[in-house]
C-alpha cells in the first residue's frame, strides 16, 4: 500500500513538472501510468471486504485520497456505492466536529473529481432515498449528494449554492414525473435556500457556523 501510495505521489509531482516545462514527450507516459495506479486503485476498492472492515480503515482511506487525487471517472460508480460510507461509523458522538474529508473520505473524493460525477449525484437526486445501506454507511446520500454538487460548483463560500441549485433545476426539464418528484424535494433541502448574502452573515455571528446538510458533517469539502 505504501509503495503504490507512493507511486501516486510521483506520478501527481511528474505531471506537475512536464506541465510547467511544457515537455510533451512523457504524454503517453503519464497516461499509461495514470490508467496504471487507476485499475490498481479499482481493483481494491472493488473488493467488499475492505468496505465492511473495520480493520482495513486506514487502508480504505489512503485509497479514497488516492482516488481523490487521481480524479477518474473510472471511479466515480464505485465510490457512488459507498457516498455514504462514514469513516468514524462507530464513533460518532466523538467524530461530529472532524472536518467532511476525514469523515465522508468517499464523498469528498467525488467532490474533488468534480464534473464526472455530476450526473451519477444527479442521480441520487431523482430517486427515494435507499432503504438498505451498505455495511459502515450511515446518513442522507441525498444530502451527501447535494454537499457535494455544492463543493463540486464552488463551495459553501462561493457561488456552490446557487449553482447547484441551478444545475438541479436544468435536470427538471428533462425528468420523468416521479424523478421530477424527487428533485424538487431535493430542491426543498434547506442549504439549497440559503441566499449568499444570508450566508455571509450568519457567517459573521457564528465564525465557526456551517449549513449542516447531513449530520453536521457537510462543512465545505477540503
Amino acid at each position: 500500500m505504501l509503495v503504490r501510495n507512493a507511486a501516486i505521489v510521483v506520478f501527481l509531482s511528474w505531471l506537475a513538472v512536464s506541465g510547467a516545462s511544457g515537455d510533451e514527450s512523457t504524454g503517453e507516459d503519464l497516461v499509461a501510468m495514470h490508467e496504471e495506479l487507476v485499475g490498481d486503485l479499482l481493483e481494491k476498492l472493488s473488493d467488499d471486504q475492505i468496505w465492511s472492515d473495520v480493520g482495513c480503515k486506514d487502508a480504505l482511506v489512503g485509497l479514497l485520497e488516492a482516488a481523490g487525487a487521481l480524479r477518474s471517472d473510472r471511479t466515480v460508480p464505485v465510490l457512488m456505492d459507498h457516498l455514504s460510507y462514514d469513516a468514524y461509523f462507530f464513533t460518532q458522538f466523538f467524530s461530529r466536529n472532524l472536518p467532511f474529508r476525514k469523515r465522508r473520505p468517499a464523498a469528498q473524493a467525488l467532490a474533488e473529481i468534480g464534473m464526472p460525477a455530476v450526473p451519477y449525484l444527479l442521480d441520487v437526486l431523482k430517486a427515494p432515498e435507499m432503504k438498505t445501506a451498505p455495511p459502515l454507511c450511515r446518513g442522507s446520500r441525498r444530502h451527501l449528494a447535494i454537499g457535494c454538487l455544492i463543493s463540486i460548483f464552488g463551495g459553501f463560500e462561493g457561488h456552490g449554492i446557487a449553482m447547484a441549485r441551478k444545475r438541479i433545476e436544468l435536470e427538471l426539464l428533462t425528468a420523468s414525473a416521479d424523478e421530477a418528484t424527487y428533485l424538487k424535494e431535493a430542491l426543498e433541502v434547506a442549504v439549497l435556500n440559503i441566499s449568499r448574502a444570508a450566508r455571509e452573515s450568519a457567517d459573521k455571528e457564528e465564525p465557526d457556523g456551517a449549513p449542516e446538510v447531513e449530520d453536521g458533517a457537510q462543512e465545505k469539502a477540503q
